[in-house]
This record gives structure tokens, sequence and C-alpha cells, in this order.
């Protein structure tokens, strides 16, 4: 990533703090999903290279920002997660190839949110960009590395990335934290791998889709300031001059 992108996320963070501290919550994501690749050649109007593929599944781990304005339903989602994704290619002779790429992901979504008790369904969206740390590719059954039709080396392939990050997610807000559930659907809209002559398709996208459940602490969470009324004291009786203990 860029250090002008971390230094306005960094500036957004601060802004948010200044306008109230207790505005802002934090937390912890872990989740598991699955990823595909779209590749397509356009001037041919046909798929290239023509990929019998599997959905690969991965993991993924981060942390969680959220900002909410007091008095309000919406505001902003923001995560740092390490995602696995790639593909699965299955070999017309047999075996197949597997691609796996570790991603750091920074998703930036608007975070809307529907329902006033403890539980509360939010409507996420927004871009999100992504820099690739590590690949490999593995054959198996069989199969070698020329068997694959199309492969990310480090030639070809493109470290930053970006799409479109969305989905909802369910909130259960507790005494020691709150929890939520997400639904996260990302479309990629940048190429993987560069195209550098004509057996590169023009289009190299990741697809993919995660379940991932997160605990956030909310500082910004108003505290019950309805107090339990006290109990009025009995009166003491008091005895009248002239009579008997």
């Amino acid at each position: 990533m860029k250090k002008s992108s971390v230094l306005i996320t960094l500036a957004l963070l601060l802004l948010f703090a200044h306008q109230g501290v207790a505005q802002i919550s934090f937390g912890a994501k872990a989740g598991a999903g699955v990823s595909f690749l779209f590749v397509d050649n356009i001037n041919i109007r046909q798929s290239e290279p023509n990929l019998s593929q599997d959905i690969l599944q991965g993991l993924l781990i981060g942390g969680v920002f959220r900002y909410i304005p007091r008095e309000k339903k919406s505001g902003i989602l923001m995560e740092f997660n390490l995602a696995q994704k790639g593909w699965k290619e299955l070999i017309e002779t047999g075996g197949s190839y597997t691609t796996r790429l570790n991603y750091l992901e920074v998703p930036m979504m608007a975070h809307i949110r529907i329902g006033r008790a403890k539980t509360k369904v939010g409507i996420n969206a927004g871009p999100s960009f992504s820099y690739l740390i590590s690949f490999n590719g593995t054959a198996e059954g069989g199969a070698t590395e020329s068997d694959a039709a199309f492969r990310i080396t480090d030639d070809n392939r493109n470290r930053p990335g970006y799409g479109l990050a969305m989905g909802l997610s369910l909130t259960r807000n507790t005494t020691i934290g709150d929890f939520q559930l997400d639904f996260r659907y990302n479309l990629g809209l940048s190429n993987i791998v560069n195209r550098v002559d004509d057996t590169i398709p023009d289009f190299s996208q990741l697809q993919d889709l995660h379940v991932g459940i997160s605990y956030i602490w909310p500082f910004g969470r108003k505290a019950d300031k309805t107090k339990p009324k006290k109990e009025k004291a009995a009166p003491v009786p008091v005895a009248e001059e002239g009579s008997e203990g």
C-alpha cells in the first residue's frame, strides 16, 4: 500500500478521535471464505485461457475499526485483514494446480445499522484496497507446473489491487462488548497479473466470499443514565410527652 493511503487513514482516525474518542470502537476479526479467478480475453470474445477450476478455501484474520457518531444509525467500518485467496485449476489430463495468494486488505465501507434493540442488522459497502504479500503454486495428482493454463509469476504479478466490498452484518450488543457476524462479497476490479503479451488475458480478477466473526469494544456507547429510585426511609415515631415506654 502506498504511504499516502496510510497517512490518509491515520488522519481520518485522528480526526474522529478529536471529535470524540468515545465514538470510536475497535476489535479483532477471524473468518473463512472461498475464492475463484475470473479470466477473459475480450479481444477474441472467449475465455483465454480456458480455466476449469474449483473454488479455493482460505482463512482471514485482522482488526476492525468502527466509527458511528452519537445518536446516528450510520458510520464507517474499516478493517485491516490478512486474507488467503486463490484458485484451484483442474488439469484436463488429471490432477490439479493450486495457486494460493496472501493479501493485506483494507476495506473502507459505509456502515448503516437497522434496529434499536441489542441486535442490529448492518449494511456495508465501499472500496477495498489490497497488497499481495506472497504467493505459491502447488501441483497435485500427477500434474506439473507446466500443465497449468494460467500461472502467476514474479514477472507478471501485480502487488497492489482494488475492488468493491459489500455485505451484511449482524451485531449483538452485550455488557462485555459487541459480537458481529459478517457476510461479505469482495468483487475484484483490478488484474492480478500484467498483460505483457497476447498470452495473458485482458481480465484476471479474483472474486471471493467470506464469513467472519468480530469482537468489538464500543467506546462510543452511552452509559445508562437511569438510576434506581431511592426508597424513602420510614419516619421515626416520636414518643408523646407523658407517655410511658
